[in-house]
């Protein structure tokens, strides 16, 4: 299975930096719409639709939703072309529909997180409720299709590379954040996190990926020409977004499982040898990016 797993992540590794630096802006928001479109699939499977209509009524309500809001805002460039909501009338011009997705996105990871913390992880749960989980699906695709895309486009015409180097480096963080919980986990790990949602997860692994990421999100700027992330925001807020990022991560990461828990599945789906399927490697970018686009919009200036 380990073997398998490393075979597939080399496989994808490259693709995943030519996507981000070696195509156009157009080809990359194809390429993510792809993947979302296949997230939802295997979303369906999770939430409890079953036929195989409702399933594609389902890929269709997201992919139109996808060509609304990019039509209200082509390449959605926010930064720093469209600057972040300052009057509550400026919420009201179509121009804004990537922002209040963003924002939308950013309550239903907020709720999570509280549900979460309160213990109630089958709020869900039950056939009257699918009408739910279906906009919840909704909010965990659509932001993030937002928020990659957003990113990706940041200051473009002065720099093509700049917005790919901005999703690199909340990349880093998110995997930094896996891969140090995975191996303090491992050399630590003895209080459960969640042992009722995934009982692997423990609080150390929780605090080597906190470690992790919060070095990556200090000495990545410098390395990767970020450096005005740094001048604007200062260490201490960099540190604070690092501490959400990880959050966010966890959140999106309990959240699937959740959904797995709920279906009776052990992965999303098959599509990534020694993976799962695509919300399996997906999840937590899922539920970090429209959480750290907002931030960065609101932010930096």
């Amino acid at each position: 299975m380990l073997k398998t797993r490393i075979i597939t992540a080399l496989v994808l590794l490259p693709l995943v930096v030519w996507v981000l630096f070696g195509v156009s802006l157009n080809t990359f928001s194809l390429a993510i719409n792809l993947i979302m479109l296949i997230a939802a699939w295997e979303l369906t499977a999770l939430i409890g639709i079953e036929k195989l209509a409702n399933k594609m009524l389902y890929l269709s309500l997201i992919q139109i939703l996808f060509l609304i809001i990019y039509l209200s805002n082509p390449n959605m460039s926010l930064w720093p072309g469209v600057p972040f909501p300052q009057q509550l009338t400026q919420w009201l011009d179509l121009r804004y529909l990537p922002y209040i997705a963003l924002v939308m996105g950013s309550i239903w990871w907020l709720v999570c997180f509280i549900s979460l913390i309160i213990g109630k992880h089958d709020w869900l749960k039950g056939k009257s409720l699918l009408w739910l989980r279906v906009i919840a699906g909704v909010l965990m695709l659509v932001p993030c299709w937002v928020a990659l895309i957003s990113l990706r486009s940041t200051d473009i015409v002065q720099s093509f590379s700049q917005g790919s180097l901005l999703v690199l480096y909340l990349l880093l963080q998110i995997w930094g954040a896996d891969t140090g919980a995975y191996f303090s986990g491992k050399a630590f790990g003895k209080h459960k996190l969640a042992p009722k949602v995934s009982p692997k997860k423990t609080w150390e692994g929780v605090a080597g990926g906190l470690i992790l990421a919060v070095s990556l999100g200090l000495f990545m700027p410098h390395v990767l020409h970020l450096d005005y992330i740094i001048h604007q925001l200062g260490y201490f807020q960099v540190v604070l977004i690092s501490l959400v990022v990880v959050v966010a991560s966890i959140v999106g990461d309990l959240t699937e499982s959740i959904y797995k828990r709920q279906q009776n599945l052990k992965d999303s789906g098959t599509l990534l040898p020694g993976h799962g399927g695509i919300l399996d490697r997906i999840d937590s970018i899922l539920s970090t990016f429209p959480v750290y686009a907002l931030l960065f919009y609101g932010l930096i200036r």
